[in-house]
């Protein structure tokens, strides 16, 4: 009896030192570099994720993760202002260290007198959290901090706020924190919220805050957006599943004709350190261009996709070759823009960039 205890305590040690072993651990010190004293209440996030933590009286933080994450770690303090940490779980030293921001006077913005403040925040709100179930159910908790303004002659609506916008999404429960660094929205015409934007841009860094992890209901919501994000995309074509039955995309190639190709016809996979290199094949460039531009950015690409043969998108690259890592997370998020049905994704559909379906194993 005892040997078969003994046995049963060693498989569970065994087993305890096998997961322990799959987590990576990122933890260092935070700096004043003015005075060298340790840095108190710094909120520490790897960027987009719902992984986070606060700096103790020791200036410490330690954030645990399953795998490897494509996004870089941030330090923000509204004393310090924020600090970005590329490639962490590479090279993330011993002690960091941060100065305080000046508080600078920014430039003078006149909004157009012809818009209220009132009409510019529902056109911030309908770029800026999107038109989803998920979206109309957010509340920005600090809205009154947010700046707007919309320029007629560049047909430009510009937002900034000099704290963390605060998004209570009660839809998926989840509480975002987002530093709005710029935020622009691009119409066709000079009048505010009228046609089709020509592009949306948005600078800035997030971390989410679960407000209920075991609600099925809640759980259930999540997974029905997530199946529809670009993210959903990114994780098959990164496994090479587009096909399957979890995925069910169907690929297209853009030119003067719209046919069905093969994603082995669109791309090259292979393993690389902690993610996989996607290498996109020259012949998704139009035939009949040898630089091809959007808004004056070079890509070298596109493809179109169907889902459920309902959700049609426009996928554009901006790079012959991308990385993606188990989760989806492309290295570069600026290297690919998805358009059309994707392309309507907007703060009020976005989940963790580290979120896992009911199904999915550990990356």
């Amino acid at each position: 009896m005892y040997d078969k205890l003994f046995y049963v305590i060693m498989l569970l040690l065994l087993i305890i030192n096998s997961m322990d072993a799959q987590q990576l651990t990122l933890t260092s010190v935070v700096f004043d570099r003015e005075n060298n004293e340790h840095v108190v209440g710094a909120h520490v996030y790897i960027e987009g994720s719902s992984l986070h933590a606060v700096t103790g009286l020791d200036g410490r933080f330690e954030i645990t993760t399953d795998s490897y994450i494509n996004r870089p770690l941030v330090i923000s303090h509204i004393v310090y202002g924020t600090m970005t940490v590329h490639n962490p779980f590479f090279s993330l030293p011993d002690t960091l260290f941060v100065v305080e921001k000046e508080n600078m006077l920014g430039d003078v913005v006149v909004p157009a007198a012809r818009y209220s403040r009132r009409q510019l925040l529902n056109a911030f709100r309908r770029e800026f959290l999107g038109k989803s179930l998920g979206a109309t159910s957010c509340i920005i908790e600090n809205e009154e901090k947010i700046d707007i303004w919309f320029n007629y002659q560049t047909h430009m609506l510009s937002a900034s706020c000099d704290e963390p916008v605060i998004i209570h999404n009660r839809y998926l429960a989840y509480r975002i924190y987002l530093t709005l660094e710029k935020f622009e929205v691009e119409y066709p015409g000079r009048q505010l919220g009228v046609g089709i934007p020509l592009q949306v841009f948005l600078e800035g860094s997030t971390f989410f805050e679960d407000l209920e992890p075991s609600n099925i209901v809640i759980v259930k919501r999540r997974e029905r957006v997530f199946i529809d994000s670009p993210p959903h995309f990114l994780r098959g074509l990164a496994n090479e599943q587009l096909h399957a039955i979890a995925f069910n995309y169907i690929t297209y190639k853009l030119d003067k004709y719209r046919y069905e190709i093969e994603p082995s016809e669109c791309f090259v996979i292979k393993k690389s350190s902690d993610q996989k290199e996607v290498r996109i094949d020259p012949g998704l460039r139009p035939e009949d261009l040898i630089f091809s531009t959007y808004h004056g950015r070079i890509y070298f690409g596109e493809i179109g996709i169907t889902r459920n043969n309902v959700e049609h998108s426009r996928i554009i690259f901006f790079t012959d070759t991308i990385f993606i890592d188990a989760w989806g997370n492309l290295s570069n998020p600026n290297d690919v823009l998805f358009m059309g049905y994707m392309g309507h994704f907007r703060i009020g559909d976005q989940l963790p960039v580290n979120y896992r379906t009911m199904t999915q194993e550990k990356p």
